[in-house]
């Protein structure tokens, strides 16, 4: 039994108060730490007379604080709940011991360590505001916790139940490190010390100022009890010697008894907890080796072995969890063959389905393309020779457009045709209708419509002495653009011609005009003005431009924070650099497929912007995200890693091929059942790549390998955002639903409001359930799976000339299925 210094009688053996005196010590005697020391000199105990509460309730401290009651008492001085009128919340104030007051060294370092602990924002660590004075004393403001402490929870039930030993050690590691981040040391680690509040969670007190106790400096600050042996023979402290605290009150809690107790021997923890992994129990026992050099390096590696999960001790820590963290992570994807042989069947089914119904949803359908790329572009090669211009091209370009905007003018679909003297060096990655400029001598541009009739003509003025063939005929340039010579009527010209010419002549075949013009006979300028045909008025889907300011906004945005992950060193750079090199590839295999040939050095800049604009873009997204969700970034950061035959990269590939095809068959059935009740049916477009045979295909495909990454990234960002905004993943997700349904009403303000609504439930539906239940890899495979069903035209005709493309889709999302389901089902077959 500890006797008070100043009347000998007994003390309370956990609070150290005398009851006759009313003194209170900050520790217990020396002899219940270990056996080593009793031969230890012993520091000198520093001895705080608090006989009442200086301040009563209702009193004004400070002209800010309302004292509502008095929390505690102790040898570091007196606690109050008090309210801050100045900010309306209520906070706890700590006064200090007078003795410190007095002590101009002890207040400079009071100072010093609270500056620290301001710096400790953590959800297990008690935050500390301010530092002020009341009457001439010193105090510290301070959260405020409803709840109570370990110490009476030990003392009302013993000890605790393994589950919830284990979650207050987790958070208890995860607090501890915190503080040592901070570059603070605790020193009085103890179960009065760790509070439990109202909701469970853990909060570690009174850290960094327990040198205060103590007149004689910070070497002799703590509780004997719960010291480390060189702390309490030596007076040093450091990051093991609060881990040997730590070891301590985890053995308390699990065992229900201290480690030490006179007269008590040490029993193993297996001794009070049956079903301990010995693991964790080893680690305890590690965290108490008298040498502070075999003790546990960090509080984050005490919790890694006591819970056994890398992931969680490094969440529940407060750190940013590796990506190797992450890739190694708890979790298989293993599928029973029978779900797995489900989701194919599924995926195969869905295809089927997509395909048979095209005809019904894709505007290609609506308005047919009788001719292939390839032959418009031998039409288009026809008619310049049969104009004259006999030579042939050194260099060309074409491809099909899409006009959604003006649909009554001409065909949904048209098809450009660009030949040229010198070289195309366009802008953008591949040549179109206007990039680069038509400025070349003798540059040729011609529109056909899908069937083949001529919309339009410029022909640049050649160079002297140029062979041309003879001149057509007139009635030659009407055929071309599919009118007969006999219902032609002449008639005055009206706009002038695009390009230099000597002669100007207009037709009127109602319901259109033809406006054309000549240069020595030969046809230079001609132009279709009009409703050539009655085509179905169509609502479609077309793609939403950027504004630059918004563009050039992200990428300093995007830039910024990879710059503040790099310095922070939390970026996953081997992520990056594989990410960066596959769309270098990516980019690569576009230009060539562009017709741009192998890049030279001048080219490659642009090549390398694109892989660099990716490397950072990952770079800024990938850290918050690995934070925040990891266990939503475990697939797609082991494909990262390189496990391509990892099982649950396997099963999010499958899972994200039906889902991609489930909200594909959502726009179908929604655009079957707008045409049967009379709404506006929203059909979709193909891309326009997709058009021009294999080299459009693959290039298609980029395009969508591409789209559905950055696609992914920025959604997950802007639930992301709403999460930090709002505090909550429920109710960002609730924002996230409501913002996606308000630009589908938006968007589709032509249509019935109730199968915008319900389809648009569904959509957004499939796309959290994704995010959510898999994660990062399944929302970009279903993303990938939507833009492959609806980017190319897809029929269920073989002799269509596009039917090799539809082909190539059922393959590519096929495959993409069947090395899921392999990959998922191989390990769980094994297994039997």
């Amino acid at each position: 039994m500890i006797k008070c210094p100043e009347c000998s009688a007994d003390l309370d053996e956990d609070d150290h108060t005398c009851s006759a005196c009313g003194v209170t010590l900050d520790s217990t005697s020396a002899p219940t730490v270990v056996e080593s020391f009793r031969t230890a000199p012993r520091p000198s105990v520093a001895t705080v007379e608090i006989r009442s509460p200086r301040f009563s309730p209702g009193d004004l401290l400070a002209g800010r604080y309302r004292l509502i009651s008095l929390l505690g008492r102790g040898g570091m001085g007196e606690v109050y709940q008090v309210e801050d009128l100045k900010l309306g919340q209520t906070v706890a104030l700590k006064f200090l011991p007078e003795a410190v007051a007095r002590n101009g060294a002890v207040l400079a370092r009071f100072h010093r360590e609270v500056r620290l602990a301001r710096q400790v924002a953590h959800p297990n660590v008690c935050r500390v505001f301010d530092v002020g004075e009341a009457e001439g004393r010193p105090f510290l403001s301070m959260e405020f916790i409803c709840g109570t402490d370990l110490r009476s929870l030990l003392r009302k039930d013993g000890r605790l139940p393994p589950k919830r030993a284990l979650d207050i050690a987790w958070q208890l590691c995860a607090g501890l490190a915190a503080i040592h981040d901070a570059g603070i040391l605790h020193r009085d680690l103890k179960p009065a010390n760790v509070m439990i509040d109202e909701r469970g969670r853990v909060r570690i007190t009174d850290f960094g100022v327990a040198a205060l106790a103590g007149d004689d400096g910070e070497e002799w600050s703590g509780t004997p009890a719960y010291m480390a042996p060189e702390q309490a023979a030596h007076g040093r402290v450091s990051v093991e010697s609060d881990l040997y605290s730590l070891g301590l009150v985890l053995y308390e809690m699990l065992s229900g008894r201290r480690a030490f107790e006179e007269g008590k021997p040490r029993l193993p923890l297996s001794r009070f907890v049956l079903d301990l992994d010995p693991t964790a129990e080893r680690m305890i026992l590690r965290c108490l080796e008298p040498d502070p050099v075999n003790r546990p390096a960090s509080a984050v590696e005490v919790a890694r072995s006591i819970s056994g999960d890398p992931l969680a001790a490094a969440l529940a820590s407060g750190q940013v969890p590796s990506p190797e963290m992450v890739a190694s992570a708890p979790g298989v994807g293993d599928l029973s063959l029978a779900k797995g042989a489900s989701c194919l069947l599924g995926v195969l089914g869905a295809l089927f389905t997509i395909v048979l119904l095209s005809d019904r949803f894709m505007a290609h359908h609506q308005v047919p393309l009788p001719y292939s790329a390839e032959a418009l572009a031998g039409r288009a090669r026809d008619l310049l020779a049969h104009f004259g211009y006999q030579d042939l091209p050194r260099h060309r370009a074409y491809g099909f457009g899409i006009d959604p905007g003006r649909p009554e003018s001409r065909s949904l679909y048209w098809f450009w045709y660009r030949e040229s003297p010198e070289p195309l060096r366009p802008v953008s990655l591949q040549a179109g209708p206007d990039d680069p400029p038509r400025t070349a001598p003798g540059e040729t541009y011609l529109v056909l419509d899908p069937e083949g009739r001529l919309e339009r003509l410029e022909v640049l003025p050649r160079p002297a002495g140029t062979a041309l063939g003879p001149p057509p005929g007139r009635s030659l340039l009407l055929r071309a653009a599919g009118i007969d010579p006999a219902r032609a009527a002449p008639i005055r010209p009206l706009l002038p011609p695009a390009v230099y010419a000597d002669e100007r002549a207009a037709w009127e075949a109602a319901p259109i005009r033809i406006e054309a013009a000549f240069h020595e006979g030969h046809p230079v300028s001609l132009r279709i003005v009009g409703a050539r045909d009655a085509s179905p008025l169509l609502s479609l889907k077309p793609g939403a431009d950027i504004p630059p300011v918004l563009g050039l906004l992200a990428i300093a945005v995007i830039l910024f924070m990879t710059r503040r992950h790099l310095r922070v060193g939390i970026g996953d750079l081997n992520g990056a650099w594989r990410l960066g090199a596959f769309v270098f590839a990516l980019s690569l295999v576009d230009w060539i497929c562009a017709g741009k040939g192998l890049p030279r050095g001048g080219d490659l800049p642009l090549l390398v912007g694109a892989a660099a604009l990716a490397w950072c873009l990952y770079l800024s997204f990938e850290p918050p995200v690995r934070r925040r969700w990891p266990l939503r970034m475990v697939s797609w950061t082991r494909l990262m890693a390189g496990h391509v035959r990892d099982s649950m990269v396997g099963r999010d590939l499958l899972v994200g091929c039906l889902l991609g095809l489930a909200f594909v068959l959502v726009c179908v059935v929604e655009t079957l059942v707008s045409s049967s009740v009379g709404g506006q049916p929203l059909f979709r477009l193909a891309g326009p790549e997709s058009l021009t045979g294999f080299a459009g295909v693959v290039r298609q495909l980029c395009s969508d390998l591409q789209g559905a990454m950055s696609s992914s990234f920025a959604s997950v960002l802007g639930l992301l955002a709403l999460q930090r905004v709002l505090r909550r993943e429920g109710w960002a997700i609730g924002v996230f639903a409501a913002i996606y349904m308000v630009v589908l009403v938006l968007h589709y303000n032509g249509n019935h409001l109730w199968i915008v609504l319900a389809a648009g439930g569904a959509k957004v539906a499939i796309v959290l359930f994704i995010w959510l239940r898999f994660g990062l890899l399944a929302n970009i495979t279903s993303r990938l799976t939507y833009l492959l069903a609806l980017s190319y035209p897809l029929t269920d005709n073989p002799s269509d000339w596009y039917a090799g493309t539809t082909l190539f889709v059922v393959l590519a999302i096929s495959s993409l299925a069947v090395y899921g389901f392999v990959v998922s089902t191989v390990p769980s077959i094994r297994s039997r």
